[in-house]
């Protein structure tokens, strides 16, 4: 066995990938049945008994052409006189005959390897006949009969064609409960991109290359560089990229599968170019797409329609894609699988048409979902890596798509932190769907965005970081929701579902700014018949506990509750402060009654009131973690000594909203007032009052009053929400109290 190294087969452009799997078929099929292939280093390996020049030879003289035909698309099979004699083609002198031309200049063809086209041609031309369809009209539209029409064509060619055709055919379109379904992946099923068809252009190349049509060409053809073209050299420069691109044919478009060489302004070094390609590189890459046939699978039992998949090909995600506008990232992206180990052509056939990418056994729908799959269970058929090429919406509009710049690369790994993005998977189905409609507000669109982008990071690294980026994205697109209610509720979108306590452990990285937030959203206090979480103060919703776990709805009447706005945090949270001190005296409460899952350290508390953290991502990460189901988080931060404490006004404050007895005092009476001070920048008075209170508690303090005013003072008013321990209480007991046996 020789290991021939295709230099001219990589993974991008699409069209150099299906071009590697179409030789690895070809040589399969027709010359070395132990032929095997893979991909070293981004370049295709291809291991036979033949060497370089025997495989050059093999495509020259041996290759028989796979019958491309497209009679359902287009005009050139309406055309075609079946009774020409040779000397009567209309073959073009000098260039590739087009449209019906160039089926009458294969119908005139005598040699061999062409007689199962010259077969198949004749045959669907029958067929054609057979069903009615003799003009383009007949199937051409979008009325009942159209339709009909062209599902009554599709399945009598599948019914009376070679089984290699059917797999063209299966690879362009099939046939769905509704009709005709084309495969992005080949334009509008094999048929029209603009100006080009795969039909038409597939037969060019052919006739540009094979010696069996050297007594039709009058003149030597000429390559778009002005030079003589030589279909071996053409043929060594596409397998082995030899040469400086001299073998490309002007005119010869290679439709979605290579955006570099379809022309247009600013593709060449001047202004512009003409469409020119390599015919060897269009024929190779058209039989390569043979491999990716259709199949119509069944989605959510035998009640829904069927829909109709190729593998790998997927709705787009907005990731990844570069400088791509919203609306073009509408279309749809295919995953090319990269494997290292030598796989035969029958291996790879049944890997590709058996593809299927679940998530949480639902079948893959877009990006995101694939790198879900592939990092939750990886692929057990010795896959390591795979190509994300985008397909986008054209120029010429319609159901046509072509190829943009690849979307990079994604390596196959097993993360099983990204089991935690299971949580939320069926919100996240339905929100996908309603954030990507033309009504959705943009802040969804960008909270969806957001959220796919750090998804698809975080099963490539799986770090606490990421899986935080994660729970900061999906608390925007629950903010969003929260803040565009009318449109949630025409959508009915509920709000995300409480996730496990499991985020708290894998999201935590060291940070203050984590530490604050995850305690403050632990924070929970019952006022009457009320058990009101702090997340209630951030939308407007309710919750209940069912079956032992907390579960959520949307509350109709909780705007009062909701007082949290964008924009200063301090600020925000002592609206927060200042309602729930509202809640506590209309339910009679005798004292603080707030409690938290969590307790924040007397460190992290001086680093907030001191403005030593990032109070963005604070915010940030408190809408992530209000989404937690806090009644069952049995974790707790393993805080190590204090080496700093906040200052007395402080300690003042907090010990008249301690919410557990203070030296023995169960309950120190609710005096608003003090917060209310503070909250406006007067911590003197706040202090002040704190300092009576305690006193009238029976807890003398050691300081009368803190001059401190400004923002430190309303940062101190907020932090008051933060829940402490109760030794952390004690201490600052001791830190502001009189010792229990001083005297005065």
């Amino acid at each position: 066995m020789n290991t021939i190294k295709l230099t001219g087969c990589t993974p991008n452009p699409l069209a150099f990938y299906l071009k590697a799997l179409g030789i690895l078929r070809l040589v399969a099929e027709q010359k070395d049945s132990t032929a095997k292939g893979c991909w070293r280093q981004d370049e295709f390996l291809l291991q036979t008994v033949l060497d370089d020049a025997e495989l050059v030879e093999f495509f020259v003289s041996e290759y028989r052409p796979t019958p491309i035909l497209v009679p359902w698309s287009g005009g050139d099979f309406f055309h075609v006189n079946r009774d020409l004699r040779p000397e009567e083609l209309k073959a073009a002198l000098g260039k590739c005959p087009t449209s019906s031309a160039v089926i009458e200049a294969f119908l005139g063809s005598a040699t061999t390897r062409l007689e199962h086209y010259r077969t198949s041609l004749h045959e669907t031309l029958r067929v054609m006949e057979a069903a009615g369809v003799l003009t383009k009209k007949d199937i051409e539209g979008s009325g009942g009969s159209q339709k009909r029409k062209k599902v009554e064509l599709l399945q009598a060619l599948r019914n009376h064609l070679s089984d290699d055709v059917v797999d063209w055919i299966d690879a362009a379109a099939i046939i769905a409960e509704d009709g005709f379904r084309p495969n992005n992946l080949l334009g509008s099923g094999g048929g029209s991109d603009g100006n080009s068809h795969f039909s038409d252009n597939f037969m060019q190349a052919l006739w540009s290359v094979l010696p069996d049509f050297d007594w039709q060409r009058k003149k030597p053809l000429v390559s778009s560089g002005g030079v003589a073209f030589c279909p071996r050299t053409a043929l060594a420069e596409s397998l082995f990229a030899r040469g400086a691109n001299s073998a490309q044919l002007s005119g010869l478009s290679p439709v979605l599968f290579d955006p570099r060489r379809v022309g247009g302004p600013n593709s060449a070094s001047g202004f512009g170019s003409s469409a020119a390609s390599n015919p060897w590189d269009f024929i190779l890459m058209v039989e390569g797409s043979c491999l990716f046939a259709g199949a119509l699978a069944k989605k959510c039992g035998a009640s829904r329609p069927g829909v109709a998949e190729f593998p790998f090909l997927l709705a787009a995600s907005p990731v990844g894609a570069g400088s791509l506008g919203e609306a073009e990232s509408q279309g749809k992206e295919l995953w090319l699988p990269l494997w290292s180990s030598p796989t035969s052509h029958g291996e790879l056939r049944e890997l590709v048409g058996s593809a299927r990418m679940e998530s949480r056994r639902r079948a893959a729908t877009c990006g995101t979902d694939a790198v879900q799959a592939l990092t939750q269970y990886g692929v057990d058929r010795g896959i390591q890596r795979f190509e994300r090429i985008g397909l986008f919406r054209g120029r010429i509009g319609g159901d046509n798509y072509f190829t943009t710049a690849g979307l990079g690369q994604f390596v196959v790994s097993r993360n099983r932190h990204a089991d935690l993005l299971a949580d939320f998977d069926p919100w996240l189905v339905s929100y996908r769907d309603k954030a990507k409609s033309e009504r959705a507000p943009s802040s969804a669109t960008r909270g969806l965005r957001q959220l796919e982008a750090s998804i698809i990071e975080f099963c490539r690294q799986g770090e606490a970081r990421r899986a935080q980026d994660v729970l900061v994205a999906l608390g925007a697109c629950e903010q969003a929701m929260a803040r565009s209610m009318k449109w949630t509720a025409a959508s009915f979108l509920r709000p995300v579902h409480p996730l496990s306590s499991r985020w708290l452990k894998d999201t935590d990285d060291g940070t203050a700014e984590f530490r604050l937030a995850a305690c403050l959203a632990s924070v929970w206090g019952r006022y009457g018949d009320l058990v009101i979480p702090l997340r209630q103060h951030l939308e407007p919703v309710k919750t209940w506990l069912k079956q032992g776990k907390l579960d959520v709805a949307w509350e109709e009447h909780a705007e009062r509750n909701v007082v949290w706005h964008g924009g200063n945090v301090v600020a925000a949270m002592n609206a927060v402060m200042s309602r729930r001190l509202v809640l506590a005296m209309k339910a009679g409460a005798g004292s603080w009654m707030d409690h938290g899952r969590l307790f924040t350290s007397l460190s992290d508390v001086a680093a907030f009131i001191e403005g030593r953290i990032d109070q963005e991502r604070f915010a940030e990460l408190l809408w992530g973690l209000c989404l937690l189901d806090w009644s069952c988080v049995d974790f707790a931060f393993s805080h190590g000594p204090e080496v700093e404490m906040p200052g007395a006004a402080f300690a003042l404050m907090k010990l008249c909203f301690a919410g557990t007895s203070v030296r023995g005092v169960s309950e120190i009476p609710l005096v608003p007032t003090i917060h209310q001070r503070a909250a406006v920048g007067d911590g003197a008075t706040a202090t002040q009052l704190a300092s009576r209170r305690l006193r009238g508690s029976g807890l003398p303090p050691a300081v009368e009053q803190v001059h401190q005013q400004g923002e430190p003072a309303r940062r101190t008013a907020a932090s008051l929400l933060f829940p402490l321990s109760i030794s952390d209480i004690q201490a600052l007991a001791r830190v502001v109290l009189r010792p229990e046996d001083a005297t005065d």
